[in-house]
């Protein structure tokens, strides 16, 4: 008798389970995220997720974490062979997604939702470079740009000032004099693994009108603006300002090494200042500044590539409307406030910018970060591949400081790869 009960109790086990494999409600996204991990970006997913659950009790949501290099290509694979995740996340990579035809519009699902033209929710320009021919195509969850890291105590130390890095010659002319006093120097990472833009690309989006690619998503980086914003960057690495290893080091590599003190100014996304507070002993809103890129005096502003994280619907996917909803969820104000708590991320609604709680410290940095996205982001022509164009500009920067590659001839060859990815 007990082990005819024990077999029914297993029996009634599997089937639950397999009605909860079978369940209609469930939602499987795919993002960089691990809810399981305790960085402040993922308790705050997690506690998202969970208050989702608890206000949808039919609904559940399960977490794939990827690789953020590698994960919309691989979600255009799964899209081919249907087995691709309800939601994905992406960055300057919706352009693949939406031109892959593996993204379904999000409009049938808004009604209700406030929206940024309800007022609070902001990053308007995030919305339109996410909307395609009238349809939203993804929802942002937090807007960012690259932006100049500085360490304020080291300026300080040898009377320099961020007015000292507002033009490229300042950058240059500072770089020398923080090696000058064998102090921690500037670091760009300019290897094709997990690229970030580095000098040459924000250069040049800088001298072609705030844009990568011309109209029709062509590049042609083989130019003026091109051969001088390439040469900008050579120059740092032959002048010594920049470490040869610069050219093997990745976005994370060099991070790393900020984050241990050896580095003085750095190209970091603003979202990644949250966790350098959090995770070292040294850095704080007096220790660290932010500020925009150096400019072309008379010619450019300090323009940055701005971008966003934001959630996509698969087109296949069994669950769209449940799937829209988790979407819609993840920029609500109880979600919004848990990245700014959290995740110590920008405020993505202002009725959070405002509130008495998100001040001083991380905060105000954010705030500033904030500013500075607003004022210097420049979002991408929508449908435009991104991510191939920064493998471009790092390529053809260690083309010619390693090779000695002839400059136009590089910029030829990288502007038709970058095309070809398009």
């Amino acid at each position: 008798m007990k082990k005819l009960l024990l077999w029914a109790a297993a029996t009634a086990l599997s089937s639950l389970t397999l009605t909860a494999e079978l369940h209609a409600g469930t939602v499987k996204m795919w993002t960089f995220l691990n809810p399981n991990n305790n960085s402040g970006l993922e308790v705050a997913l997690r506690n998202i997720v969970t208050e989702f659950e608890k206000e949808n009790p039919q609904i559940d949501v399960v977490v794939e974490p990827q690789a953020w290099a590698t994960m919309s290509e691989k979600f255009v694979l799964s899209h081919s062979t249907n087995t691709a995740p309800d939601i994905i996340w992406s960055a300057k990579n919706l352009g693949l997604l939406v031109n892959s035809g593996s993204l379904a519009p999000l409009n049938p699902y808004l009604g209700g939702w406030d929206g940024p033209e309800g007022g609070d929710l902001l990053f308007k320009k995030a919305y339109e470079n996410a909307t395609y021919d009238g349809n939203l195509m993804a929802v942002p969850i937090f807007a960012y740009a690259v932006l100049l890291f500085y360490r304020k105590d080291i300026f300080e130390e040898l009377g320099l000032t961020e007015e000292s890095i507002a033009t490229w010659d300042g950058l240059i002319e500072t770089a020398r004099k923080l090696k000058a006093a064998g102090k921690p120097g500037l670091l760009v990472p300019t290897s094709v693994d997990k690229p970030s833009e580095g000098v040459a690309a924000d250069a040049y989006v800088q001298l072609n009108g705030g844009q990568m690619f011309d109209e029709g998503c062509v590049a042609n980086f083989a130019s003026e603006n091109g051969l001088r914003a390439l040469e900008l960057q050579v120059r740092m690495f032959k002048e010594g300002i920049l470490s040869q290893e610069d050219l093997v080091r990745n976005n994370d590599d060099d991070w790393d090494l900020f984050k241990g003190g050896r580095g003085a100014i750095i190209p970091q996304v603003n979202d990644r200042a949250g966790a350098l507070f959090a995770s070292t002993d040294w850095a704080n809103e007096k220790t660290v500044g932010i500020t925009r890129w150096p400019n072309f005096p008379g010619e450019t502003e300090g323009s940055a590539v701005g971008a966003a994280w934001q959630a996509s619907l698969w087109t296949g996917s069994q669950n769209k409307e449940e799937a829209a909803k988790f979407i819609l969820f993840m920029v609500s104000k109880f979600a919004a406030r848990q990245w700014a708590r959290e995740g110590k991320l920008l405020p993505i609604r202002a009725s959070i910018a405002t509130d008495p709680e998100f001040s001083g410290g991380i905060y105000e940095f954010n705030k500033k970060a904030g500013k500075l996205v607003e004022e210097t982001g420049v979002f991408q022509r929508p449908g435009c591949n991104f991510s191939p164009a920064v493998v471009g500009w790092n390529t053809a920067v260690q083309e010619v400081v390693l090779n000695n590659a002839d400059p136009m001839e590089v910029l030829k060859k990288v502007s038709a790869d970058v095309n070809r990815r398009q």
